[in-house]
């Protein structure tokens, strides 16, 4: 198999996706998927892509509910002993081979060959070169073009373009195979959508939490009675606003997103935290899901939206975000930092005040215990050594004053303390604080020079006082 490399083709598939041409095609297909009967469409759709392809032949096909790949036409210019009239060629799953096409599916991508081969759909017609194409919805293979004997080689903008015309086939393909399956269940798909709404309606009327169902247009169609209770209106009050009325502002733009998203089929649920503004003015924190229910021909009919009210657990967030702030900046006022030790795993976890007092940036790396002791001096590095292992091996605690060189080659004095938490009389953590006691220090060893200095002073005026010449 030979492959030509295109040699801009990112560039080629963005001018072709804003094309006249891709405009034109795709409309000519969504009115063939429209109006066009069952038994005619997929032919159709062949006469738009072949000549989008310059192609002389091709097949169009759908993958059915066992995974087997049905072919109702093909059209281009096929010797007449091969035409199928009027008649779906079917291929098992079980039967497949490893031709292009089989990998295609298999593979969910484009296989193409530009020598000559018999690798088509329903007969060993020869062709000089072809493109085998998955047409993928929602990342599932759904359904098959083949295109064949191009008067030139193929190349990748030559997939690039099936892929986009695959691209918007596919949503509708989907639904018209949605419909299609819809109507051939009858009325054992009645009975499952009637025991499914009788689910629901037990389900939303005594829910714990609140329910909604909201239209496409993001109205309020149907509310529970807990919905009811979380955002302060009445069900009656409710039918008269959208989504948008009742979320905060600063919200509704990702809110606005995931609808869209729910619309379009990107996704087929979402999660997220959200703030909507009661009637009385007063805002709610909520955690919402919502998903899409969708009709049988695949179009968005309404969305399930789920609602738990978790204002307390936001609140008590906030508390602790405040709590660990207020902490941050009495550690950072008063030169303590905090640490722990992991026994089991040989973890020391430092706060970033810590990074701070060793001369390290904020956030950067926890080093291992040893590591960390390497920051005391020389004189003092045994000292410390042998406090830490007795409280690692026998649960003993420390409290001492020694000198330390930070990671930027400051001198410090500082108090580290140690205490080992103990379980089942084994030390499993240490957990400890170093405080930045150099002023402290500076000042004692201030004031010792001053009394030593008041002291000899005073030595010095007792000898004046005895001596002779006075």
């Amino acid at each position: 198999m030979s492959k030509i490399k295109s040699k801009d083709a990112p560039g080629l598939a963005e001018k072709l996706s804003r094309s006249e041409k891709e405009i034109t095609l795709r409309n000519e297909s969504a009115d063939v998927f429209l109006t066009i009967s069952d038994d005619e469409m997929y032919n159709e759709v062949l006469k738009l892509v072949l000549p989008a392809t310059e192609s002389a032949f091709g097949a169009f096909g759908y993958l059915d509910e066992h995974g087997g790949l049905v072919v109702p036409s093909m059209a281009g210019h096929i010797p007449s002993k091969y035409k199928v009239q009027k008649k779906n060629i079917s291929f098992p799953r079980d039967a497949w081979g490893d031709n292009s096409w089989c990998r295609a599916i298999r593979e969910r991508k484009a296989i193409y060959s530009n020598e000559p081969s018999t690798n088509m759909l329903g007969h060993h017609i020869t062709n000089q070169r072809h493109i085998s194409m998955p047409i993928l919805f929602r990342g599932e293979v759904i359904g098959l073009f083949q295109i064949a004997n191009k008067k030139t080689d193929y190349n990748e903008a030559d997939i690039q373009r099936l892929e986009i015309i695959a691209g918007f086939v596919a949503p509708e393909l989907n639904a018209r195979l949605q419909r299609e399956r819809y109507e051939e269940q009858g009325q054992v798909a009645e009975e499952n959508i009637r025991d499914r709404e009788a689910k629901f309606r037990s389900i939303f009327e005594q829910a714990a939490i609140g329910i909604a169902r909201m239209g496409i247009d993001g109205r309020w169609l149907e509310v529970n009675q807990r919905f009811s209770d979380i955002v302060g209106y009445t069900p009656e009050e409710l039918m008269k606003l959208t989504f948008q009325d009742i979320t905060h502002p600063d919200d509704l733009r990702n809110d606005l997103e995931y609808v869209r998203r729910l619309i379009s089929g990107e996704i087929n649920n979402y999660t997220m935290e959200k703030r909507y503004i009661r009637k009385d003015g007063s805002e709610i924190w909520i955690n919402v899901t919502g998903s899409g229910v969708r009709k049988p021909s695949g179009e968005p009919e309404y969305f399930i939206m789920t609602v738990e009210d978790i204002s307390e657990k936001k609140l008590s967030q906030i508390e602790l975000k405040e709590s660990e702030r207020l902490l941050r900046e009495i550690q950072t006022i008063s030169n303590i930092c905090g640490w722990e030790y992991d026994v089991e795993n040989d973890r020391l976890k430092w706060t970033d005040e810590a990074r701070r007092i060793e001369g390290l940036a904020p956030g950067s790396y926890d080093p291992k215990a040893t590591g960390a002791l390497d920051f005391y001096v020389a004189e003092d590095k045994d000292v410390i050594k042998q406090a830490f292992q007795k409280a690692v091996s026998r649960g003993e605690s420390y409290d001492l004053v020694l000198e330390f060189t930070t990671a930027r080659g400051q001198h410090l004095w500082i108090r580290t303390i140690g205490r080992a938490v103990l379980q089942d009389g084994k030390t499993v953590r240490v957990t400890g604080s170093i405080i930045d006691i150099t002023e402290l220090k500076q000042a004692q060893e201030q004031k010792q020079r001053v009394a030593e200095v008041e002291a000899a002073n005073r030595e010095l005026d007792a000898f004046l006082t005895r001596s002779p010449m006075t």
